[in-house]
């Protein structure tokens, strides 16, 4: 009888700017990994399909595997989506409507297994797998990089809602006479939060004339050159992410008044960036929630930094319909 052969998954975590691709074992390693922009696909998910399955097939043969070797594969992509489907019904940021992603991308890998799930809710299942709310039955995982969400878990089980639509943090009403979100809503606090929306103010702010460092660098302005500028000392820079920083802290504590949740753990590229931003984040949020519950929630980045969504999408190709792990693996 020959030996069982090693477990083994495909993992991808797409978001607005970037997909990140992987194999992991059953036990969170990454054996292999890799990365391409996403900016050229906007609108052209057979181009991003491709461009994906390409890469998966280059690792798993880095890894000594062939495509038919894996369990499955999973994905994490900004949603909303139909997860029993495996159809991505919205996805603003990248520009896509009614994609039937899961047949598409198998039909594409030879008929390889794949799931698909909310890219926030994959972040939270890594984090919950592996990172720093481990063992507790009751948090938040939320993600702010070129979007927002959320991934919410109650007893130990992430919570989609009634339609895969629950942890839409990011198209919760702030503002509503604020700027216009990628979603066709105005002042969601994607719009005022993300790493987009910092951007878009800083650009703003230029085009009107404000003093600023910033006018030095080559357009278009980031958020991650809205940081490193506020580091600095650049007032502006501070400023806008200040601003940021409170509006998302007030969606924290309207969030924590909601679900009583011990912890909120901040992740993406904004979320895990500190600074004047977590600052003005966690100020708020310590001031607007009830002062019961304020004073019992703890924030904190993310352990698995930008590994955790590739690391839930390992999980649910591993381990698909499980609850988290109450203890964290050896």
């Amino acid at each position: 009888m020959s030996a069982p052969r090693p477990r083994s998954a495909g993992c991808a975590d797409v978001g607005g700017t970037s997909a990140r691709v992987a194999i992991a074992d059953p036990s969170g390693r990454l054996l292999v990994r890799g990365e391409f922009p996403v900016s050229e696909h906007a609108g052209d998910p057979g181009g991003l399909i491709d461009r994906l399955a390409a890469l998966l097939g280059h690792l798993a043969e880095q890894a000594g595997l062939s495509i038919t070797a894996l369990d499955a594969l999973g994905v994490g992509i900004p949603g909303p989506l139909e997860r029993a489907a495996g159809v991505v019904t919205l996805s603003p940021n990248l520009g896509w409507h009614d994609v039937p992603l899961r047949s598409l991308l198998s039909a594409r890998l030879g008929g390889l297994a794949v799931h698909i799930d909310d890219d926030a809710n994959t972040a939270a299942i890594g984090e919950g797998w592996l990172g720093a709310p481990a063992g507790e039955p009751n948090w938040a995982y939320v993600i702010v990089g070129t979007g927002l969400g959320a991934g919410l878990v109650i007893d130990h089980r992430l919570y989609r809602g009634a339609h895969d639509g629950a942890g839409e943090l990011g198209h919760t009403t702030l503002v509503p006479d604020g700027p216009r979100c990628n979603c066709g809503n105005f002042g969601c606090l994607e719009a005022l939060a993300s790493g987009t929306a910092i951007a878009a103010r800083a650009t703003a702010a230029l085009e009107r004339g404000a003093e600023s460092s910033l006018h030095a660098l080559a357009p278009p302005i980031t958020a991650a050159q809205v940081f490193a500028a506020a580091a600095g000392g650049e007032a502006l820079s501070a400023s806008i992410l200040s601003s940021a920083g409170r509006h998302l802290g007030w969606a924290l504590a309207n969030l924590v008044n909601l679900l009583d949740a011990a912890r909120v753990v901040l992740g993406g590229s904004v979320g895990s960036a500190g600074g004047a931003y977590l600052e003005a984040a966690e100020a708020a949020l310590r001031r607007a929630a009830l002062p019961s519950l304020a004073a019992r929630v703890t924030l904190t980045p993310s352990r698995l930094g930008d590994d955790a969504g590739l690391l839930g999408a390992a999980y649910i190709a591993l381990y698909p319909d499980q609850p988290l792990p109450r203890t964290r693996p050896r």
